[in-house]
């Protein structure tokens, strides 16, 4: 026997089913699932992908869609809608959850509960039953249930393996099933690796300055100086975002137009950005970030929307009234489909009983989290408050459920706080500085009187219940005047971008004589220019400017009243962490750091890399990592200091090496096998800046090191950081290179 799991539906074609009949519906709009990702028959997949695809036309939004996945076509295709016996939880793999639950029915009598374990039907839950679940112990079902939602994550793949899916539309009581699409994974290439560095040795370790400092800006009556120490400390990147182009703003809008958030469309290649207005929002493109912006459209949306990208399809957030709607559409330039209400202002009284606004959505938790703003008044008074909240739902497009406990954030109590105006935290967005912490960060607009001057502070959070300002010196975006400067009034709303290694925040400023405009502010995450840390007569400095030069440093204590920020001059003597070994891990081909002729104990080479720690090469330096034998494939980070020097990249011996010419990665004899090179996964040459960028080399004849170096070659150095070198006795193709690219 096999028991089928239902989730009760309510379908929103049933009243046309019923007038119209059955093939009414069929006659309509697209039936089946369609456009795979992963394409039909595509090969050499990562691993750890995601399947997406598009959802026919009649399935029903909530469940709509029906996921089956395995290794053998014919099981695939003729699979039906039902779990494995012994699988009581729906999770498609009989396993210890559902021992559990078998445990909690053993022996019950009927009457107690439903005893959904009962699988020979002898209305108990006995040893004749779980003989009958161990059966399908820790198997696998084809059948992985149903979706509200266009994607399926499989988990880790096994390499070189065809697996095979197929996806039944369904809208109760009819189902469209689906054709069987088939894709297969990459070879795994960890099995040809013949050395790895990651170059992360000296990841920990940062460069102090002992000495003194003299500022330059004083803004508080706490002594300043000091010895500059290895003490206990934190860095927190989000501070003191640089305003780009602080002359003008990047976009003028029309009639007073916010900029809300800008995001990046792959089909197109171009950065959109969405401005609101009361009557519409509109659409802009540009080629980069901060380059020049052009007026695409209006959407036919309403206030306060926010542009995402969830699977395929981009959706448009909005105010409408005084509760939230969702548009969608498949292409962002595309035309968007008529208006769902997702989130509804509360009852009357509440605080968020005059507008649910500013909605913000992005995927957390295995669902989609809005962050919106509540305001008490639905007239919008100037007394009005202004709080953040948030809701949550499992589809970008269905009915968010708000957290019991909003408001999360709201202004401070403490008067002439940046945030103490009428008790405000408006316009509220959320990012993630490190994908891999839970650490959130959360944006909200604030004043310190009525609704003027605005300002905008951050939080962070691990749960989206308790908020930590991230420093006393927040605001951290704020209007720096003259009055008539186009943002010199007020700076606010917005969202997060990163491009690169920079993170951008969008805003909307306003001045005097101007109405609103929008800007952008900038901050490198990869060399952050403030750093504060406990103590009171310590400090510390991470910087790159060696023995002197200007240092950007912070003080703060527990008063928000007694912090201060200074820009000085740091003399002294630099200390740099010990980097003699850099470790393989395969434990072949161990590393020594050189400078000139001999091996150096200290170096100055501990950086920050794009795979954790880097080492950053200077002239005369570079690191023997042996002879390793049989290279067919070259891979590594690099980020070089200038495009306009020469420099080996990695010397298999002498007569063999990679290099970079000023910006063309090119090489050095390798005269037997053909030769590819690939720049960011793709197959060139050119490397297009001085960011970090992923350098392959393959040749399809093997060569063996002697005495082999990262960084160096005779007196060509690599002038600039390396991070994750590794080397294969395999030829990479195309596809492995993408997937190597890609997964870091």
């Amino acid at each position: 026997m096999e028991k089928v799991c239902t989730i009760a539906k309510k379908s929103h074609l049933m009243p046309f089913i019923l007038a119209m009949g059955l093939a009414a519906v069929i006659a309509f709009g697209q039936e089946t699932a369609s456009n795979p990702d992963p394409n039909n028959g595509q090969i050499e997949i990562p691993v750890n992908t995601t399947l997406h695809w598009d959802g026919g036309d009649h399935a029903s939004d909530v469940n709509g869609q029906m996921v089956y996945f395995g290794t053998d076509f014919n099981e695939v295709k003729y699979a039906s809608s039902v779990y494995l016996v012994g699988d009581l939880d729906c999770d498609s793999q009989v396993d210890w959850p559902d021992v559990m639950i078998l445990s909690n029915q053993w022996l019950k009598n009927p009457g107690e509960l439903e005893l959904t374990a009962d699988f020979d039907d002898d209305n108990e839950v006995n040893l004749t039953d779980l003989a009958i679940a161990a059966n399908n112990w820790m198997k696998q079902s084809i059948y992985k249930g149903r979706r509200s939602v266009s994607s399926y994550n499989p988990g880790s793949l096994k390499h070189q393996t065809t697996y095979y899916w197929r996806i039944d539309e369904v809208n109760d009581p009819c189902t469209w099933k689906g054709n069987v699409w088939e894709f297969t994974t990459s070879y795994d290439t960890e099995l040809n690796l013949i050395a790895h560095w990651k170059m992360d040795d000296g990841s920990n370790q940062y460069r102090f300055i002992t000495g003194t400092v003299k500022p330059d800006i004083l803004s508080s009556t706490i002594t300043v100086g000091g010895t500059y120490n290895n003490q206990s400390y934190f860095v927190c990147p989000v501070v003191g975002w640089q305003i780009i182009n602080a002359t003008s703003p990047i976009i003028s809008g029309t009639n007073g137009y916010l900029l809300e958030n800008i995001e990046y469309d792959s089909v197109t290649g171009k950065y959109w950005a969405i401005l609101s207005h009361i009557f519409d929002a509109e659409l802009w493109y540009a080629d980069t970030i901060d380059g020049t912006w052009t007026l695409y459209g209006t959407t036919g949306t309403g206030l306060a929307p926010c542009l995402k990208k969830f699977g395929n399809k981009w959706y448009i957030y909005y105010r409408y009234n005084y509760d939230v709607y969702v548009k969608s559409s498949s292409t962002i330039n595309g035309t968007y489909s008529s208006a769902r209400k997702v989130l509804s202002r509360g009852s009357s009284g509440s605080w968020d009983w005059g507008r649910t606004d500013e909605p913000y959505v992005f995927e957390y938790n295995n669902g989609y989290m809005m962050l919106y703003m509540g305001g008490d008044d639905p007239h919008f008074g100037s007394t009005e408050y202004e709080k953040t909240g948030w809701a949550w739902c499992s589809t970008p497009n269905g009915n968010f459920v708000k957290y019991e406990n909003n408001p999360v954030l709201s202004g401070s109590s403490t008067p002439g706080y940046w945030n103490s105006g009428y008790d405000r935290a408006a316009d509220p967005y959320a990012f993630q500085l490190d994908p891999n912490s839970n650490v959130w960060y959360v944006g909200v607009t604030a004043c310190k009187f009525g609704k003027c001057g605005w300002k905008v502070g951050y939080f962070s959070t691990t749960d989206f219940i308790t908020f930590t300002p991230v420093s006393t010196l927040n605001p951290l975006l704020a209007h720096d005047g003259p009055i008539d400067k186009w943002d010199g009034g007020a700076v606010l709303r917005g969202a997060a971008i990163k491009v690169g290694d920079n993170w951008y925040i969008s805003y909307t400023g306003c001045g005097l004589y101007n109405s609103y405009c929008g800007g952008l502010a900038t901050f490198n995450v990869s060399n952050p220019f403030y750093i504060w840390w406990d103590g009171v007569d310590t400090w510390n400095i991470s910087s790159t400017l060696g023995t002197q030069g200007t240092a950007y440093w912070t003080r703060t204590n527990d008063s928000p009243y007694g912090a201060y920020t200074a820009r000085g001059t740091a003399t002294g003597t630099a200390t740099f962490p010990i980097i003699s070994t850099v470790t393989d891990e395969t434990g072949a081909y161990n590393g020594t750091y050189y400078k000139g002729a001999s091996p150096e104990n200290v170096s100055n080479g501990a950086v920050a890399g794009k795979i954790d720690g880097a080492i950053d090469l200077d002239t005369n330096e570079g690191i023997l990592v042996g002879s390793p034998l049989g290279i067919k494939s070259i891979a590594m980070w690099i980020k070089p200091d200038s495009l306009s020097l020469t420099g080996c990249l990695f010397q298999v011996s002498a007569a063999n090496y990679l290099k970079l010419v000023g910006s063309t990665v090119t090489k050095s004899g390798f005269s037997v096998g053909t030769i590819t090179i690939y720049v960011d996964g793709k197959v060139s040459s050119t490397i297009p800046d001085t960011g970090w960028h992923f350098v392959v080399f393959t040749i399809t004849t093997a060569y063996d090191g002697s005495n082999s170096w990262i960084g160096r070659w005779s007196s060509a150095y690599f002038n600039g950081a390396v991070n994750d070198v590794r080397l294969y006795s395999k030829t990479l193709t195309a596809g492995e290179v993408e997937n190597l690219y890609g997964r870091e």
